[in-house]
């Protein structure tokens, strides 16, 4: 059940940036894409879902992280959010009809 949600939030993402969502889980390091991961794992840790949980739906997604690297994705998120506008972002990309 929390993987369809995952997912769910991985998609308004992906669509969000306009790209295909499988990308978000490539090993790339563009901008848009470490901020969208940080999205995902701010929106989905907001949601309830514990950091292993997380960390095993990335790796289900071929894309491993460690424990770490969701801690920091966390903290840059945090410190993002004193932007309004970013703030609507992720107030819109959070919601999920599941």
């Amino acid at each position: 059940m929390k993987y369809t949600i995952f997912m769910e939030v991985a998609n308004n993402i992906a669509q969000h940036l306009q790209i295909k969502t499988k990308k978000l889980f490539e090993k790339n390091q563009a901008n848009e894409l470490v901020m969208g991961r940080h999205f995902l794992y701010y929106i989905c840790y907001e949601r309830g879902m514990k950091l292993v949980d997380i960390q095993n739906y990335m790796e289900k997604n071929n894309h491993p992280i460690a424990h770490q690297t969701i801690l920091y994705g966390l903290k840059m998120m945090e410190q993002h959010l004193n932007d309004p506008d970013l703030k609507k972002i992720v107030d819109k990309l959070s919601q999920v009809n599941v």
